[in-house]
């Protein structure tokens, strides 16, 4: 997947669907506030990204796999 460039966070939470059966991947805390979350077979992904504890998330959806390279997703808080 494309990488993820959050600002006004540190550390976040991040999740990953995969979008044709609903199902959540995987869910880590990233260090820092940039990453590029790996996924395992082609397709449409959906990632969550934010501070649940402060109800501050973020949905990026329909983000296909793979991805082109160099792709950024920016993500504001």
């Amino acid at each position: 997947l494309p990488e993820v460039r959050v600002r006004g966070l540190t550390n976040p939470v991040l999740q990953v669907f995969d979008e044709a059966s609903g199902e959540l991947v995987y869910a880590l805390r990233i260090s820092g506030s940039v990453f590029r979350p790996p996924v395992f077979t082609p397709g449409k992904y959906r990632i969550v990204v934010g501070d649940q504890d402060a109800n501050r998330m973020e949905r990026l959806e329909h983000i296909t796999a793979p991805a082109a390279a160099g792709a950024v997703l920016d993500v504001a808080f």
